[in-house]
C-alpha cells in the first residue's frame, strides 16, 4: 500500500508537494476533531441541560475512538478497492459533517452518535493519507515527508485548544465544535488538485488511465514498479484473497515475535496519545 509507483524516481517535486499539502490539510482537520472534545470537556461538565456525570463524560470521549478503530480497519482496505483519493475525501466528508451534527445535537445520546460516526472517517484518513504521501515521495524523503504530513495532526489538536481558549467564552462549546465542520469547504479543492494513486490504477488494470495521469503530472518514463500478477483460481492452488497471504506471513514463525511486539508498542503509544488527549 505504500510502494512507489515508478522504478526510477521521476515524480516532479511540485507533484510531491501538492500531494503532501493536500494530505496535510486532511490530517490537520482530523487533528482538530480528535482534540476538540478534550478542549471542551470542562464546559460539557458544567452544561446543566445535560447534567453529565464523570462516567458519561468519559463515554462521550470514547465514542469517536471506537469509530476510529472501525474506520482504520475497513476504510484502508476499501481504498484499495474503490480508490485512495475517493476514500480520503469520503472520510473527510464524514468527520467534518458529523462535527456539524455534534454541534447541533440536542441530547448527549445524539452527540455521542455523531462522534461515533465521525470517528469512522477520522480512522480512515490516516492510513490513506499515509499511503498517498509515501507513494508520491522520493525513497530518500519518505520518512521526512510522512513526518511532515503527520505534523498536521498535532497542529490540529493545538488549533482545537486555541479555539476553545478564544471562542468558548463567547460562543460556548457548540461553536468550538462547529469550527471542525469548516474544512468541508476544502473537499472540492482537494478533489481538484490531489491525484489518484498510480499504484491503485495499475492494480485494477487501468493502465491507460495510469499512463494518462502520469503524463498529466509530468512524470517522465513512467513504468509501474511491478506488473500485476494475474489472479490464480483457488481450485488451481491459488489464493482467493491477496490480503490473506499478508496476514499469514505476519503471523508465521519467522515474523510472529516481531509482529506481536510491534503491535504492543503501537498499542501502548496510542493509549498514551489518545488517553492523555481525552
Amino acid at each position: 500500500m505504500a510502494t512507489a509507483p515508478v522504478n526510477d524516481w521521476n515524480v516532479p517535486k511540485k507533484t510531491t508537494g501538492l500531494v503532501l499539502f493536500c494530505c496535510w490539510l486532511a490530517i490537520l482537520a482530523e487533528g482538530y476533531d480528535v482534540g476538540v472534545l478534550g478542549a471542551i470537556l470542562p464546559a460539557l461538565a458544567e452544561y446543566k441541560e445535560w447534567n453529565l456525570s464523570p462516567l458519561a463524560l468519559g463515554g462521550l470521549g470514547s465514542y469517536a475512538l471506537i469509530g476510529m478503530l472501525i474506520g482504520a480497519l475497513f476504510i484502508g482496505t476499501l481504498s484499495d478497492l474503490v480508490g485512495r483519493k475517493k476514500m480520503l475525501l469520503a472520510s473527510m466528508a464524514i468527520f467534518t459533517l458529523t462535527q456539524a451534527g455534534a454541534a447541533w445535537a440536542p441530547t448527549p445520546e445524539l452527540f455521542g452518535l455523531f462522534r461515533l460516526i465521525g470517528g469512522l472517517g477520522m480512522g480512515g484518513v490516516i492510513p490513506v493519507a499515509a499511503a498517498l504521501t509515501i507513494e508520491y515521495s522520493a525513497p530518500n524523503k519518505r520518512s521526512y515527508n510522512y513526518g511532515l504530513m503527520y505534523s498536521g495532526y498535532s497542529l490540529g489538536i493545538v488549533a482545537a485548544a486555541l479555539a476553545a481558549l478564544f471562542v468558548l467564552p463567547m460562543g460556548g462549546w457548540r461553536a468550538v465544535i462547529a469550527i471542525g465542520a469548516a474544512p468541508v469547504v476544502l473537499i472540492p479543492i482537494i478533489w481538484k488538485f490531489l491525484p489518484e494513486s498510480l499504484e491503485f490504477l495499475e492494480s485494477k488494470g487501468r493502465k491507460s488511465e495510469a499512463k494518462a495521469l502520469a503524463a498529466k503530472l509530468n512524470i517522465s518514463n513512467y513504468k509501474p514498479v511491478v506488473a500485476v500478477a494475474p489472479a490464480v483460481p483457488a481450485a488451481q492452488g491459488g489464493l482467493v484473497d491477496p490480503w490473506w497471504k499478508t496476514i499469514t506471513t505476519m503471523f508465521s514463525r519467522k515474523y510472529l515475535r516481531s509482529t506481536v511486539f510491534f503491535w504492543i508498542s503501537l498499542f501502548c503509544g496510542l493509549v498514551l496519545v489518545y488517553g492523555l488527549n481525552t
